[in-house]
């Protein structure tokens, strides 16, 4: 279940600085948090099946459990369980 959506302008450092060419979605992260690692874990499994523009499913050393990936439209999302002080 879906416990949190964020978006948000990413014009710093990092896998959304934006590039040369103007794109839809450039510099943009929507970030769905869910509330669990299973659910986590089957939308993974599900957008896997689907798409090669999938980043790994892994636990970051910050503490949250997600992947990423960039849509059709070019918009970058990533999907995430946990926070910062502790996840899984």
């Amino acid at each position: 279940m879906l416990s949190n959506l964020t978006v948000r302008d990413a014009n710093g450092p990092g896998p959304l600085r934006q590039g040369t060419a103007p794109a839809n979605g450039a510099g943009v992260e929507i970030v769905l948090k869910l509330d669990g690692v299973d659910d986590v874990t089957a939308l993974y499994e599900h957008f896997r099946s689907r798409t090669s523009a999938v980043e790994p499913l892994r636990p970051q050393p910050w503490g949250l459990y997600d992947f990423r990936l960039r849509d059709p439209d070019g918009y970058y999302r990533r999907v995430t369980h946990g926070d910062a002080a502790g996840a899984p």
